[in-house]
């Protein structure tokens, strides 16, 4: 079975949230006003705290659950960008020099950076935490995604380039060198005026009404998926997005996003059917890490004996023992815990909680969550176009 949702319901969480008091005026403000057209991220956040469930006994404290909520949110959002980028690239045969998920990544990060919402600020930070934590995914150099890590610092430099001095804490936090920072300007200013000129003929002006419509679909979850799925479902998110890529783009035809039960860890844009699909699969893997990682309940490992490394060693030598205490203390530190906050002018009240230096990760986990930086070829009919994207 499936649900579903009209992209319009999603007015109530676009900016400003005073919408006009019937649907035909709010949707005539909307196309005059393109202040309409950005996503109150902050309601969606509201919205996602009221739905988070965190497991039996977690001792969490709320800053930390609305850390995990950005975390999670954030990051369905990049994907949502993500996807709808690769369906962007194809309807208005936009050239791509180099490869096509590094570019659909940095559309993603400039969509999001265009809201202009405090709130968007924790959600970006939030996203390098996920890639991060997908920890090191092997020898996958011939994937055509960025390793993790490299996504992880671009989507930085990025954000480093739009305020030097809101990112610059947690830039040093994550060992990103001054000088590489000191090129991030440039490097963000020519990726956003790339964008701009080959989408420039494609984005609706303010007072012209959408083209087409964008469609939300939920299929019915695996129970093992309910909270994953009741989370995009309360928070509103793939309904936002909906309504402000209608509005944004002149699209040539209608598009369905669909969260649905997919086998995998994955989410896809299918040319054939004008489908963003969101597997179910990858929101809970995202969820199921932010409390993985980051609750209270989760404890560093414990810090060795200097009895347990001796008999590991096989050693009891008296000179060896500032060696083993050393070995100890480095691993009593992994948490790594900092909260730096944006103090420019730009970003004046946004506090960043729980950024986690990558020299610190915890090592990488094994099984389904391993998957998701794999994304096997989808085998399917060669006349049906289908990408293969991590979102």
């Amino acid at each position: 079975m499936k649900i579903i949702v009209a992209a319009t319901l999603a007015a109530s969480l676009l900016m400003p949230s005073a919408f006009a008091e019937d649907e035909e005026a709010g949707t005539e403000e909307a196309a005059a006003d393109p202040e309409l057209l950005k996503i109150d991220f902050t309601e969606v956040l509201e919205k996602g705290r009221a739905a988070w469930v965190e497991p039996e006994g977690s001792t969490a404290d709320e800053a930390t659950i609305k850390y995990n909520v950005a975390y999670t949110l954030g990051f369905y959002t990049r994907v949502l960008y993500h996807e709808f980028g690769h369906g962007i690239v194809m309807d208005f045969k936009l050239p791509v020099m180099g490869k096509e998920e590094d570019a659909v990544d940095s559309l993603a990060v400039l969509t999001l950076l265009d809201n202009e919402d405090p709130a968007v600020d924790e959600m970006l930070v939030a996203v390098l935490d996920v890639y991060f934590d997908f920890g090191d995914p092997g020898d996958i150099a011939w994937d055509s995604h960025s390793m993790p890590e490299q996504r992880a610092y671009a989507v930085l430099c990025m954000l480093v380039g739009d305020d030097p001095e809101g990112y610059k804490a947690v830039a040093d936090e994550a060992g990103m060198p001054a000088d590489r920072q000191a090129k991030c300007p440039w490097e963000y200013k020519k990726t956003r005026e790339s964008w701009e000129n080959v989408l420039a003929d494609n984005l609706l002006p303010d007072t012209e009404p959408p083209t087409t419509g964008v469609t939300v679909v939920y299929q019915d979850p695996k129970p093992e998926f309910a909270i994953a799925a009741n989370l995009i479902k309360a928070s509103g998110i793939g309904e936002a997005v909906a309504w402000q890529m209608e509005n944004r783009y002149r699209l040539p035809g209608p598009v369905t996003i669909s969260f649905d039960n997919c086998g995998e860890v994955n989410a896809l844009y299918h040319y054939d059917t004008r489908t963003v699909q969101f597997c179910y699969e990858y929101a809970e893997l995202v969820r199921s890490n932010a409390i993985k990682f980051r609750t209270a309940e989760k404890k560093p490992d414990p810090k060795p004996t200097d009895e347990e490394l001796d008999e590991a060693t096989g050693e009891d030598d008296p000179a060896a023992a500032p060696q083993r205490r050393s070995r100890s203390r480095q691993s009593a530190q992994r948490p790594g815990w900092v909260t730096p906050s944006l103090t420019s002018e730009k970003h004046p009240k946004v506090m960043l909680v729980g950024w986690q230096t990558p020299v610190v990760r915890a090592p990488a986990f094994s099984g389904v969550a391993a998957s998701v930086m794999h994304f096997p070829p989808v085998h399917c009919d060669p006349s049906v176009q289908v990408l293969p994207a991590s979102g």
